[in-house]
Protein backbone atom coordinates (compact mmCIF):
# COMPACT_ATOMS: atom_id res chain seq x y z
CA UNK A 1 0.00 0.00 0.00
CA UNK A 2 1.07 3.62 -0.51
CA UNK A 3 0.50 5.98 1.57
CA UNK A 4 0.99 9.73 1.17
CA UNK A 5 0.82 12.15 4.41
CA UNK A 6 -0.57 15.86 3.86
CA UNK A 7 -2.03 18.12 6.36
CA UNK A 8 -1.96 20.70 8.55
CA UNK A 9 0.46 23.64 8.87
CA UNK A 10 2.02 24.02 12.03
CA UNK A 11 0.48 27.30 12.76
CA UNK A 12 -2.88 25.57 13.00
CA UNK A 13 -2.16 22.43 15.47
CA UNK A 14 -2.25 22.80 18.78
CA UNK A 15 0.03 24.96 21.49
CA UNK A 16 1.99 26.20 18.23
CA UNK A 17 3.93 28.39 20.03
CA UNK A 18 5.67 25.18 21.08
CA UNK A 19 6.73 23.95 17.90
CA UNK A 20 8.51 21.69 17.26
CA UNK A 21 7.78 19.89 20.44
CA UNK A 22 3.85 20.20 20.06
CA UNK A 23 4.45 17.43 17.00
CA UNK A 24 5.25 14.92 19.72
CA UNK A 25 1.59 13.58 19.75
CA UNK A 26 1.24 13.71 16.25
CA UNK A 27 4.61 11.74 15.47
CA UNK A 28 3.36 9.32 17.93
CA UNK A 29 -0.01 8.96 16.49
CA UNK A 30 1.16 8.93 12.92
CA UNK A 31 3.99 6.27 14.60
CA UNK A 32 0.88 3.49 15.69
CA UNK A 33 -0.93 3.98 12.79
CA UNK A 34 1.87 4.00 9.96
CA UNK A 35 2.56 0.63 12.16
CA UNK A 36 -1.06 -0.61 11.88
CA UNK A 37 -1.31 -0.17 8.10
CA UNK A 38 2.30 -1.45 7.15
CA UNK A 39 2.58 0.54 4.27
CA UNK A 40 5.40 -0.92 1.31
CA UNK A 41 5.41 3.51 0.16
CA UNK A 42 5.29 6.84 2.36
CA UNK A 43 5.31 9.99 0.49
CA UNK A 44 5.88 13.46 2.54
CA UNK A 45 6.31 16.99 2.48
CA UNK A 46 8.91 19.48 3.95
CA UNK A 47 6.14 21.57 5.44
CA UNK A 48 6.97 22.57 8.65
CA UNK A 49 3.50 20.94 10.57
CA UNK A 50 1.43 17.43 9.96
CA UNK A 51 3.68 16.71 7.06
CA UNK A 52 7.02 16.74 9.10
CA UNK A 53 5.62 14.88 11.84
CA UNK A 54 5.61 12.20 8.89
CA UNK A 55 8.94 12.44 8.03
CA UNK A 56 9.56 11.63 11.92
CA UNK A 57 6.91 9.18 12.45
CA UNK A 58 8.49 6.80 9.52
CA UNK A 59 12.11 7.74 10.60
CA UNK A 60 11.40 6.54 14.25
CA UNK A 61 9.12 3.57 12.62
CA UNK A 62 11.75 2.58 10.53
CA UNK A 63 9.80 2.80 7.29
CA UNK A 64 11.10 4.28 4.40
CA UNK A 65 9.97 7.22 2.91
CA UNK A 66 9.93 9.51 -0.03
CA UNK A 67 10.39 13.38 0.71
CA UNK A 68 8.37 15.35 -1.72
CA UNK A 69 10.12 19.05 -2.78
CA UNK A 70 8.04 21.18 -4.53
CA UNK A 71 11.43 23.04 -6.05
CA UNK A 72 15.18 23.54 -5.20
CA UNK A 73 16.07 25.81 -2.67
CA UNK A 74 12.44 25.61 -1.28
CA UNK A 75 13.60 26.27 2.51
CA UNK A 76 15.65 29.29 1.53
CA UNK A 77 12.94 31.99 2.90
CA UNK A 78 12.03 29.45 6.46
CA UNK A 79 14.15 30.06 9.84
CA UNK A 80 17.26 28.76 11.09
CA UNK A 81 15.42 26.09 13.37
CA UNK A 82 12.74 24.81 10.13
CA UNK A 83 15.89 24.46 7.73
CA UNK A 84 17.85 22.25 10.33
CA UNK A 85 14.53 19.74 10.62
CA UNK A 86 14.29 20.16 6.51
CA UNK A 87 17.95 19.05 6.51
CA UNK A 88 17.84 16.61 9.46
CA UNK A 89 14.80 14.68 7.65
CA UNK A 90 16.20 14.97 4.13
CA UNK A 91 18.64 13.28 5.06
CA UNK A 92 16.67 10.49 6.37
CA UNK A 93 14.83 10.10 3.36
CA UNK A 94 14.96 7.42 1.35
CA UNK A 95 14.38 9.46 -1.80
CA UNK A 96 13.94 13.04 -2.08
CA UNK A 97 11.63 13.91 -5.57
CA UNK A 98 12.27 17.78 -6.01
CA UNK A 99 8.62 18.18 -8.37
CA UNK A 100 10.77 20.84 -10.58
CA UNK A 101 14.05 21.01 -11.32
CA UNK A 102 14.07 25.29 -11.73
CA UNK A 103 12.87 28.14 -8.69
CA UNK A 104 9.76 29.35 -9.39
CA UNK A 105 9.14 32.34 -11.94
CA UNK A 106 7.19 33.08 -14.34
CA UNK A 107 6.83 35.57 -17.34
CA UNK A 108 4.75 38.23 -15.14
CA UNK A 109 7.50 37.75 -12.47
CA UNK A 110 4.81 36.48 -9.44
CA UNK A 111 7.25 34.40 -8.37
CA UNK A 112 5.27 33.84 -4.92
CA UNK A 113 2.31 33.04 -6.54
CA UNK A 114 4.11 30.38 -9.08
CA UNK A 115 5.52 28.82 -5.92
CA UNK A 116 2.15 28.15 -4.99
CA UNK A 117 1.22 26.17 -8.38
CA UNK A 118 4.49 24.03 -7.97
CA UNK A 119 3.12 22.89 -4.57
CA UNK A 120 -0.05 22.55 -5.06
CA UNK A 121 0.44 20.36 -8.68
CA UNK A 122 3.22 18.61 -6.27
CA UNK A 123 0.39 17.65 -3.65
CA UNK A 124 -1.66 16.34 -6.61
CA UNK A 125 0.72 14.47 -7.69
CA UNK A 126 1.27 12.63 -4.16
CA UNK A 127 -2.25 11.98 -3.95
CA UNK A 128 -2.40 10.64 -7.26
CA UNK A 129 0.25 8.03 -6.47
CA UNK A 130 -1.05 6.74 -3.39
CA UNK A 131 -3.68 4.62 -2.50
CA UNK A 132 -4.58 5.98 0.66
CA UNK A 133 -4.28 9.66 2.13
CA UNK A 134 -3.38 10.38 5.48
CA UNK A 135 -4.51 13.37 6.62
CA UNK A 136 -5.02 15.83 9.63
CA UNK A 137 -7.83 18.42 8.33
CA UNK A 138 -10.90 19.79 10.21
CA UNK A 139 -13.66 21.86 7.36
CA UNK A 140 -14.08 24.03 10.33
CA UNK A 141 -10.44 25.58 9.38
CA UNK A 142 -10.97 27.42 6.19
CA UNK A 143 -7.73 29.23 6.00
CA UNK A 144 -5.63 26.39 5.47
CA UNK A 145 -5.69 26.61 2.23
CA UNK A 146 -3.33 24.10 0.84
CA UNK A 147 -4.45 21.17 2.66
CA UNK A 148 -8.43 21.98 2.47
CA UNK A 149 -7.03 22.29 -1.70
CA UNK A 150 -5.56 18.28 -1.09
CA UNK A 151 -8.64 17.04 0.54
CA UNK A 152 -11.15 19.02 -2.24
CA UNK A 153 -8.66 16.84 -5.27
CA UNK A 154 -8.84 13.60 -2.87
CA UNK A 155 -12.50 13.35 -2.46
CA UNK A 156 -12.97 14.57 -5.88
CA UNK A 157 -11.17 11.38 -7.55
CA UNK A 158 -12.60 9.42 -4.56
CA UNK A 159 -9.24 8.93 -3.14
CA UNK A 160 -9.64 6.49 0.32
CA UNK A 161 -8.62 8.94 3.53
CA UNK A 162 -7.68 8.42 6.75
CA UNK A 163 -8.37 11.97 8.43
CA UNK A 164 -6.63 11.92 11.95
CA UNK A 165 -8.20 15.05 13.23
CA UNK A 166 -10.69 13.79 16.07
CA UNK A 167 -8.11 11.41 17.29
CA UNK A 168 -5.85 14.15 17.50
CA UNK A 169 -8.61 15.99 19.36
CA UNK A 170 -8.64 13.33 21.99
CA UNK A 171 -5.11 13.69 22.59
CA UNK A 172 -4.70 10.06 23.40
CA UNK A 173 -1.29 10.13 22.52
CA UNK A 174 0.51 13.59 24.06
CA UNK A 175 3.13 11.73 25.86
CA UNK A 176 6.44 12.87 24.70
CA UNK A 177 8.23 10.81 22.22
CA UNK A 178 12.01 9.10 22.83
Amino acid sequence: MNVTILGLYRTFLADAQNYPQNLNPLIRLLEHTLTYLDPSQVETSPEQGFDLAGSIACKNAKIPYTLNVPFPRYEQVWNDEDKHLFYLYQGHAARVEYYSDRLPDNEDGDRRGRAIQLKESMMRGMVDRSDLLITLWSPSMTKNFSTRLVVEYAESINKRMLNLWEMYQLKLFSTKVR
